[in-house]
Parts: structure tokens; sequence; C-alpha cells
């Protein structure tokens, strides 16, 4: 009897051994078939609707989630009621996303939540779609997890120049307006460790806040030494030396405001490398109406980070490209701007603003008739006839090109002939079939002989070889830096599209229009029609 009894007890022995791998057995098999329930999930990654991700595991208690942050969800999952899809209006949009970690698993939920919590879903593993209930979502929408729900809930971002990369605060503190009208604090990203950022100046702090801050104090210390402590309205009078290491802590505070609905602070520490400022130089100081200048600059880094305004306005943007260690813009003047004396232009860049004026020398342009004798020239004139041409051009002529071709003087389309009809002139179509319409000439028109050769302006690449109603045969060559010449009026061609030129390379002869032989060249700058004269006899005087 004894016996059986020892065999029993060691079966129950046994029996109670297994039961704990039986149990976990269990435990992952169900894991396996339903891996996103309360026994099952042991952790969860939520990424909110700004990129910002937390690391939940199981007893995480978070503010408002009553049992932990896991068990809130595995409630809210349960209490939601399927819906078969996702709302149209919700595609696509926003959401949070929950990764769940069951054993071996991993599986992703999305959650779409907004500042309704009647309008809240989640979408499941298997794209199946969920109603989640107002009162789950408004906890959600009330804690810290869904504050980002709201716009203002982002803090505010400080970079240097025009793409440079965010500066971290050392510290920052920054609340929204959340639901129920209420601040909530936000969790702001702020700089690892003790080693601080590093910044390459030219002339000045180029810094630029997402949202710009209401109190800015900015000091500066040169070997230890404080040598600016004051607001950064006053910086301008601070000479940021070529060549000093500087070290600069900034204090900014957004003060509460219920328009911008959130506020806050942050203090920011990093080191200064102060290299040679921005400068900006005009190609010329004077040019007549219709003409362009070169705008030449030096210590550039980026084009993009250049700013550039007229006063009176051009209604034009200089276009700038790099040239070696310059970057260059071409500047017209159109004829067709009012008569102004000067142009004062502003350039920032880099923390550097500058001023520079081009004066305009008074010019008279004649007028000249055109007599439209028949309709067929008429029909060149007319308005469908200039859509064609300015459709088929515009794209091409603002094309960017940084290749410098040209060089020297510019010459004549086609050498030794006179002129007809200079640039600029007022031109109004009479006669019988001529609408008394007025225009601006934007070329020169040339008296021309049969089988007169067309030339090269200068060095370029040709851009297009064709036709219009306007202009007839045409041929385009881009010289650089958006710079271009037509070529009107031909009749052989002898270039073609991709082929590079140099100054005074045939590109074909004259061709016949209704009217006789002609011919007409026209230049451009940045898709302005510009006056081709002083290029004949300086070229283009350029900063060097």
């Amino acid at each position: 009897m004894t016996g059986v009894k020892q065999k029993l007890i060691w079966a129950v022995c046994l029996i109670l051994l297994f039961i704990p791998t039986y149990i976990g057995v269990w435990a992952f098999t169900s894991a396996q078939k339903k891996p996103v329930t309360d026994n099952a999930v042991t952790r969860m990654e939520l990424t909110d609707l700004v990129g910002t991700s937390y690391s939940i595991e199981r007893g995480t208690v978070s503010d408002g989630f009553e049992g932990g942050v896991l068990a809130f969800f595995m409630g809210l999952n349960s209490a939601s009621k399927p819906v078969g899809e996702l709302p149209k209006q919700l595609e696509g949009t926003g959401n949070f996303k929950a990764v769940y970690y069951s054993y071996d698993l991993s599986t992703a939920y999305r959650y779409y939540f907004s500042a309704d919590p009647e309008n809240a879903y989640y979408v499941d593993a298997e794209n199946n779609a969920y109603k989640i209930p107002a009162d789950k979502a408004s906890i959600f929408i009330q804690s810290s997890y869904g504050v980002c729900i709201y716009p203002t809930s982002t803090p505010p971002s400080l970079t240097f120049g025009q793409n440079g990369a965010p500066i971290l605060p050392s510290s920052m503190k920054w609340q929204s307006l959340s639901y129920g009208n209420a601040y909530k604090t936000v969790d702001a990203p702020v700089a690892a460790g003790t080693e601080r950022p590093a910044i390459t100046v030219r002339g000045g702090l180029d810094m630029h806040f997402t949202v710009n801050p209401d109190y800015l104090l900015v000091n500066i210390k040169r070997d230890g030494e404080t040598v600016y402590d004051d607001m950064y309205e006053n910086l301008a009078a601070f000479t940021f030396e070529e060549g000093n290491s500087l070290s600069v802590t900034l204090t900014a505070k957004w003060y509460e405001d219920e328009q911008r609905g959130a506020f806050g602070e942050a203090v920011y520490i990093f080191d200064v490398s102060v290299q040679p400022a921005p400068v900006f130089y005009l190609g010329a100081t004077s040019i007549q109406p219709g003409e362009f200048v070169v705008l030449s600059g030096k210590n550039v880094t980026d084009t993009s980070s250049i700013g550039f305004s007229s006063e009176p306005a051009i209604n034009y943007t200089p276009v700038f490209y790099r040239d070696g260690d310059y970057v260059r813009a071409l500047v017209p003047i159109s004829v067709e701007l009012p008569d102004t004396p000067s142009y004062t232009f502003t350039l920032t860049c880099g923390g550097v603003t500058q001023t520079t004026t081009l004066s305009i020398e008074k010019k008279q342009f004649k007028s000249k008739d055109i007599d439209v004798s028949s309709q067929a020239l008429a029909d060149k004139f007319s308005a469908a006839a200039q859509k064609e041409l300015a459709d088929g051009i515009m794209p091409l002529l603002a094309a960017p090109d940084e290749t410098l071709y040209w060089s020297g003087k510019f010459s004549e389309g086609v050498p030794g002939r006179y002129i007809t009809a200079g640039f600029g002139i007022n031109r109004k179509l009479t006669g019988k079939f001529g609408n008394g319409t007025t225009y601006r000439n934007p070329g020169v028109d040339y008296i021309v002989n049969a089988g007169d050769k067309v030339v090269a302006a200068n060095a370029g690449k040709v851009i297009f070889v064709g036709e219009f109603t306007l202009t007839g045969k045409t041929v385009i060559i881009e010289h650089g830096l958006g710079l271009k010449s037509l070529y009107a009026y031909l009749g052989d061609i002898s270039v073609k599209v991709g082929d590079t030129v140099k100054t005074g390379d045939s590109i074909g002869t004259v061709g016949r229009t209704d009217s006789g032989y002609a011919f007409q060249y026209r230049l451009y700058a940045g898709g302005v029609p510009v006056c081709p004269y002083t290029l004949w006899e300086k070229g283009i005087p350029m900063t060097q």
C-alpha cells in the first residue's frame, strides 16, 4: 500500500510540474489565434500624428487611463462596433499607429481620432473598421497622447537659413489648448547630451522660427566673455566678424494667447563659426529702359536663401545661378515699366540685408506704323498667332541653364545690314487690314537681301528649331543664366536642337515674308525682351 501511495504522489508531482508548461502552451496558442487581447499583449508602440513614438509596457499609467494605457486600449477595442469600412472622408487622413506585441507577434492597428469624439474609428490588422464609442474617444483626446490632434500642439522649431536642419532646444516647455478648451502640456523634443550644435553663419544669425516668439533674448560670448546681451531686434548693431567663434544662448518666450492657442518658452544653446558675409554688386550703376544688369553675389552658399525686392517694383524676381565663387542673376528693366529715375534693390541673405541703387537713364522711343496690306499679314499679327508664339516659346525662355556660354561682345544676327525697326519702338497696325493695335517691338528688324547669312550672336546651345505663324522659321539659342536669343523669319536652317555654337557661327539664312525678305533678332533675359545694342559695343559687364 505504501508503494501505491508513493506512485500517486509522484504522479501528482509530475502533473503539477507540467501544469505551467501546459498553461504557457495554451496561452501562446491562444495569442497566435487572437494576438490583441488584454491577456496576450505585453507592450505597444504608439506613434502619434506628428511622428512622436511612445513605448508603452503593461502597467504603464498615464493621465485619465484607469487601469493603465494598455488596458484602456483593450477596453476601447472591445467596446467598439464593427462598421464594415472606414468612412470615405477619413481615408488618407492622418492617424495614430499602434503596434501590439504578443509573444513573438506584432500586430498593427490604425486609430482615427479627431477633435470630435463622435467621429472616432479604428482599423484592425485585417482592415476591418470599427466605430469607437464617444466616451472612450473623449478620454483619449483629453490625454497627453491626444493633444497633438490640435494644430497648435506642435512646439515651434528653429532653423538657420532657408533649408537648414532644426536646432533642438536644450530645454522647452509648451502648452496647447486641447479638448474642453483646457491647456495641456506637450512633450517637446530637446537636445540629448551635453554636446552643443555647431552652425556656420555669414554676417548674422539668419534664424527662422515656425512660430515667431514674442520675446527673444540673445546672449553671445566670445572666449567666455559676454559681447552681446540684448533683444534680437537690436542685433543689427552687433558685428559678426569673420573668423570669430562664438557661443550663443537664445531665450525665447511665447506668451499665452487664446488666438494662437498655445504658449511656452525655450532655451537654445549652440556654437557659431562666422564666415565671410554675403555681398552683392551690380555690373552697372545705370542703364536705359529695356536693358538689363547682372547682379552678382559673393560668399553665398545657397542661392535659394537670397531674398530680393525692388522699390518701385520691377515685376520680376531674379533667378540666381552659380558661377564659380560668385552667384549671378540677370535683372531686366522692361520697357513696359513706368518711367522712374532709379530702382532700389534690397537683398537679404544669411542674416545680412543690403541695398543697392540702379539709375535709369531717360530714353525716348520712336513710333513706326505697320501697313497691314493683306489678310495674310493681318493673320500673322492676330491674337491667335500671338498666343501660339507665347505658348511655344515662354516655357523655353523660362527654362533654367546654369552654364555660362557667352563671352565678350555680342554680334548682330545679320552682319552689316541696316536696321529698319529698332527695339522698343511703338508699332501700330494700320492700313486696309490693320486694326489699330499698338505694341512694343520686342526685337530688332533688318533690311536684308536674299541669301544673307544669319549668325549666332554669341556662344550658346540651340534649344529650339521650329516654326510659328508670327515669326516663321525660328531658332532660339541659350547663352546661359537665363539669357536667350531668338532669330525669326529664317529661310534655310543649318543647326538642330542640342548643337553648340560660337559667336558668329552660321545658323541659316534669311527668309521671305509677305512683304519680301526679312529678319528679326530678339534677346530675352529671364523671358523679358531686352535691348541688345550695348552688348554689341561692350558685352555684358560683370563683377569679377
